[in-house]
C-alpha cells in the first residue's frame, strides 16, 4: 500500500495500479467513499487477486433515460449480442440531484451550469437500467473494452460498430449510455448507482457466473414510463411551430404573439437569445411545453463546457492502458 500524505499524515491509501492507469485517480479514489465502500463489497466477496480477475471479464453499462424513453434498450441488448458480451445482472436504479453530481464529480469541474442544469433535469425524470456485462477475455480489462466500444459523445467521432452509432443518439448530452473507463471506475459507480442490496446481488451473479436476461426489466420500466420517440431538435421545432399555430387558431395566442415566439425561436437556435428565454415565452403563452422539450433544447443549444479548464480526471482511453 502506497500512503497518501499531503503533509498533514497519513489520509489513506492509493488504489492498486492494476485498477487505473492514473495516477493522481489512484491517489483520489483512495480517498474517496464511493470507490471505498464498493472495493470493500468485493474484497469481502473474495480475495483481491479474484475481484482482479472479475474485472478484468466484467464492467457495467448504464442504460440512460433518453434510451429508456427512446425505446433504445433492445437495441442496446443485441448491440451486446453481436458482441459477445452477456448480461450476468439487471438493476432499475435512479439518478437525482446528488447521484449525478457523484457520478461525474471529477469531471463536471468543466461542466457550465446549463449543462448541470438540464442534465439533471432529465437524468432524475425516469429511472434507468443499469448493466452488468461479462466480455470475452482480453487483453484490456473489459470496462476499457467497452468504453473504446461504446463511441464518443461526439458523433463525429464515432465509428459504425460502436454502440452509440446503433442508437438515436441526438447530441452530446443525450447520448443514451455511459460507461466507466477503467476498472477502478467500475467499483466506484457501481457504489454510486446501486444500494448495498443491489451491489450483493451484482457481485453475487459475477461470482457464480450467471446470466440474466434483461428483457423483464426494460418492459418493467417501459410500462412505467411514457415514450418519447422524438428526442432530436428538428423534430421538437415542427412540434413546437405547429403548437404555436394552433394555439394562434384557437385564439390562445395573437398573431403578433405568434410571430414573436416564431421570431425568438429563430433568434435562441442562432444564439442571439438564451435558449431559455423560449421556455419561458412558450410557458407563459399557455402552449403545451413539458419537461422534454427544455431537456430537447437546453442539451442541443448549452453551451457544454466552461472554456480553458481541464478535467480532475481526464478519461482513460485504451491507448493508454496498451502504453501501460
Amino acid at each position: 500500500m502506497v500512503p497518501i500524505d499531503f503533509g498533514t499524515g497519513r489520509l489513506g491509501d492509493e488504489i492498486p495500479a492494476w485498477l487505473s492507469v492514473q495516477p493522481m485517480k489512484r491517489r483520489f479514489y483512495g480517498l474517496d467513499l464511493y470507490f471505498r465502500e464498493g472495493w470493500e463489497d468485493l474484497a469481502a466477496a473474495g480475495p483481491a487477486e479474484v475481484v482482479r480477475g472479475w474485472l478484468d471479464r466484467h464492467t457495467v453499462l448504464l442504460c440512460k433515460p433518453d434510451a429508456v424513453v427512446g425505446r433504445e434498450l433492445e437495441t442496446v441488448f443485441e448491440w451486446l449480442a453481436r458482441h459477445d458480451a452477456r448480461v450476468v445482472a439487471a438493476e432499475i436504479t435512479s439518478g437525482g440531484r446528488h447521484v449525478i453530481r457523484a457520478l461525474w464529480e471529477f469531471q463536471w469541474n468543466i461542466a457550465t451550469r446549463d449543462r448541470r442544469d438540464v442534465t439533471e433535469l432529465f437524468m432524475e425524470r425516469t429511472p434507468m437500467l443499469l448493466l452488468v456485462v461479462r466480455m470475452p477475455a482480453g487483453a484490456l480489462p473489459a470496462s476499457v473494452r467497452m468504453a473504446g466500444l461504446k463511441g464518443s459523445a461526439n458523433a463525429t467521432d464515432r465509428a459504425p460498430h460502436q454502440l452509440r452509432s446503433s442508437l438515436t443518439t441526438t447530441n452530446y448530452i443525450l447520448n443514451g449510455v455511459h460507461s466507466p473507463d477503467e476498472p477502478a471506475d467500475v467499483v466506484r459507480e457501481l457504489s454510486v448507482l446501486l444500494d448495498e442490496r443491489q451491489r450483493r446481488r451484482v457481485i453475487q451473479a459475477i461470482r457464480t457466473g450467471s446470466e440474466e436476461s434483461p428483457r423483464a426489466k426494460a418492459e418493467r420500466l417501459y410500462a412505467q414510463t411514457p415514450g418519447e420517440p422524438a428526442l432530436d431538435l428538428v423534430s421538437r421545432r415542427s412540434r413546437w411551430l405547429e403548437a404555436i399555430g394552433s394555439a394562434g387558431r384557437d385564439g390562445v395566442v395573437h398573431a403578433d404573439e405568434d410571430a414573436r415566439l416564431r421570431g425568438l425561436l429563430a433568434d435562441v437556435e442562432s444564439g442571439r437569445r438564451d435558449w431559455r428565454d423560449f421556455v419561458t415565452a412558450m410557458e407563459d403563452a399557455g402552449i403545451p411545453w413539458d419537461a422534454w422539450d427544455t431537456v430537447v433544447l437546453g442539451t442541443a443549444l448549452a453551451d457544454a463546457h466552461v472554456p480553458d479548464r481541464l478535467r480532475i480526471l481526464p478519461g482513460a482511453s485504451p491507448a493508454e492502458w496498451s502504453r501501460g
